[in-house]
């Protein structure tokens, strides 16, 4: 039997190519909904993170090949 990877979680966010903290550094507990196992912490988003990201998905998304290249994808 092959050894199995081991996991390394991120806690943290990836927004524009990036990986960030919370701006205001909070973190929550990432909870698997089937067995109520903790998985890790994890960053605690405000809105306008979710802002950024989204507008970090949209450029990505109009500005380069990503869209229309699917070998790229």
């Amino acid at each position: 039997m092959a050894d199995t990877p081991k996991v390394r979680p991120e806690s943290r966010m990836l927004i524009d190519g990036k990986l960030v903290d919370a701006d205001s550094g909070k973190t929550f507990t990432n909870v698997n909904p089937a067995t109520e196992e903790a998985l890790g912490e994890v960053a605690d988003a405000s809105a306008a993170e979710m802002g950024r990201a989204i507008t970090a998905a949209r450029r990505a998304f109009d500005e380069t090949r990503w869209a229309t290249d699917r070998a790229f994808r």
